[in-house]
């Protein structure tokens, strides 16, 4: 019985900003190395058998301090697999003068057909971590692994593995240094917790900017 642990990055500068950070490198800032600090205090319990990282530093950033606050002896492995998705000419911009352009409602309504200048389709980001996910799970066996990630892979990997439309994902609520459990029982995954954050336990927080990069809180 696999379980994926999936948790976001922490907050940076350009999530309380409402801008769509992409592949560039924004640190945590102050609240979000707090946060992500506060995350590993619950979780020095467990004993996953790696942490998957994406390579954007702000997640690599998140993974060490995860691993170290935890108390974790495991290995960290940067994976390209969950890296956050490629949104091209998008990326820097802020959310709402990116709401004005003409492939914005397709993102929002028919996230399966949206594609990004000069960067990759939203399926193409569905089916690369769709496989991340089931390659990670076949390799923990009926161990745990932890994947640190961003807010539109995590919930393309939730979407996927739950079987829920694609068109929906944006319906799930992924929050800056939030957890996520995923269980595997034979063929069947259930979601065990999903947008977990210490400092917030009934999931309350802001659902703000959900298209592209998640909420802000």
């Amino acid at each position: 019985m696999a379980r994926l642990l999936l948790i976001r990055h922490g907050r940076t500068e350009a999530n309380a900003k409402g801008v769509l950070a992409g592949r560039s490198d924004h640190p945590l800032d102050e609240v979000g190395v707090r946060d992500v600090r506060v995350l590993a205090s619950h979780l020095s319990g467990l004993a996953p058998e790696f942490v998957a990282t994406s390579p954007v530093a702000r997640a690599r950033q998140t993974a060490a301090i995860l691993t170290e606050g935890a108390g974790w002896t495991c290995p960290v492995r940067v994976d390209d697999d969950v890296a956050e998705c490629d949104y091209g000419t998008w990326a820097g911009r802020s959310l709402v003068s990116l709401s004005s352009e003409p492939g914005w409602r397709t993102v929002v309504d028919n996230p399966p057909e949206a594609v990004f200048p000069g960067g990759e389709t939203m399926a193409e980001m569905f089916r690369r971590t769709a496989q991340a996910a089931r390659r990670i799970a076949a390799e923990v066996g009926d161990g745990a692994a932890v994947v640190v990630s961003h807010g539109d892979p995590l919930r393309a990997i939730v979407a996927d593995l739950m079987g829920l439309p694609h068109r929906l994902f944006h319906s799930l609520v992924i929050s800056p240094a939030s957890m996520t459990v995923l269980v595997q029982d034979a063929a069947t995954w259930r979601v065990q917790t999903l947008n977990w954050r210490p400092d917030k336990p009934w999931g309350l927080g802001s659902s703000a900017g959900r298209h592209l990069g998640g909420d802000t809180q």
